[in-house]
């Protein structure tokens, strides 16, 4: 189905609410309300380069700090061809070069990562789509199950000749030297997507997945890689899609957008921090742990991020406090939102957090 068909007034007010009358687009302020009348419950993150930048990992695209415009130390003759498999099987050594300075492990989720990890805990996230190869996904808690690394992943290898399967050459690579296969002796490259290679199985979700999302957030993507661009265009037309990113990309470049996109440019970072802000979003319900109730003995983690988006981490042992939704008052609501607004995302909050946390960055507040 192609997201730009037109939609009836009748089909918009029977989905959205009466409010949503003839010639009325949707606004920023109109998604948040949907996420908290708990009308999306399928939430699809699009996500690219962009949202690791925050995280000191240059994105590909932008001039002058972009990937592609810092590569002519690595002597290729066009800066795509350290991701083309058939310049790679000539000459392996400057992808390998590279893989030493993107290797995982070196940088640390942002706030962006942390934020997605708090919409599956709040289930409300059906898949994150990523380009990235970062693994800061996973690293923030992001489950496997709810994770489609469309442009593939450092946390395997395999021979690109014979297709012998690896565990990570992560030792090979950090030393410098080029890891051979034992059966081929063919050169075994992360299972990292490059140009004129198939996508991994899984990214075929998406078939299933989009025709059952009732909202699209795409952030920090270019959207000019096909085919994870154009999967943008398979949802249903009745469903709302947010571009969060720098720049218009795609479907949203569009003088005129299409009655059910939103657009929110400008620094991720914030427009992130502010959607949750007004979404409220918390983690205050019980956690699942192996199936049953974390205990209220358990220790919760918060995650306050700095100027740079890169996360604090505070532990606070919670022994004896109560951890049920009656907890959930108008304090405790309010002040969850002024530590949002300072950047805070929280996996487990409770009154006596927002207090500690309070302190801990000198918030007053009158409530």
């Amino acid at each position: 189905i192609n997201a730009s068909v037109n939609i009836s007034d009748s089909t918009m007010m029977c989905i959205f609410g009466k409010e949503h009358l003839i010639g009325h687009s949707l606004c920023l302020e109109d998604i948040v309300g949907f996420i908290k009348q708990k009308r999306t419950k399928n939430i699809i993150v699009m996500a690219g380069a962009g949202i690791s930048t925050a995280s000191g990992i240059p994105d590909f695209r932008t001039p002058g700090t972009g990937l592609y415009a810092n590569l002519k130390k690595y002597n290729i003759p066009y800066p795509e061809a350290i991701f083309d498999i058939k310049f790679f099987t000539c000459d392996p050594r400057p992808f390998f070069l590279l893989a030493k300075e993107l290797y995982p492990g070196k940088h640390k989720p942002n706030y962006v990562h942390y934020f997605v990890r708090m919409l599956h805990e709040k289930g409300l996230l059906l898949r994150m789509y990523t380009q990235n190869i970062d693994s800061l996904e996973t690293i923030a808690g992001i489950p496997p199950e709810k994770l489609v690394e469309a442009h593939g992943t450092f946390s395997t290898a395999s021979c690109h000749l014979c297709y012998t399967t690896y565990p990570a050459k992560e030792k090979e690579i950090m030393s410098g030297k080029i890891p051979r296969c034992k059966m081929c002796l063919g050169t075994v490259k992360p299972d990292v997507v490059f140009f004129g290679e198939e996508l991994p199985e899984r990214f075929f979700l998406h078939s299933k997945d989009f025709a059952k999302a009732d909202l699209l957030i795409v952030m920090g993507t270019s959207l000019q890689i096909e085919p994870f661009g154009s999967i943008i265009n398979t949802v249903r037309p009745t469903v709302p899609r947010l571009l969060l990113n720098k720049d218009h990309v795609g479907p949203f470049k569009r003088e005129a957008l299409k009655t059910m996109d939103v657009v929110e440019l400008g620094d991720l970072i914030e427009s992130v921090k502010k959607i949750a802000l007004l979404v409220q979003i918390d983690a205050s319900s019980p956690r699942k742990v192996g199936g049953s109730t974390a205990s209220t003995s358990c220790v919760s983690t918060v995650f306050l991020t700095g100027e740079n988006g890169q996360p604090k981490h505070f532990r606070e042992n919670c022994s004896g406090l109560t951890r049920d939704k009656e907890s959930l008052d108008r304090f405790h609501v309010q002040a969850y939102c002024i530590l949002s607004a300072e950047g805070l995302c929280v996996s487990a909050i409770k009154k006596r957090n927002c207090l500690l946390m309070l302190h801990q960055t000198r918030v007053s507040f009158n409530i």
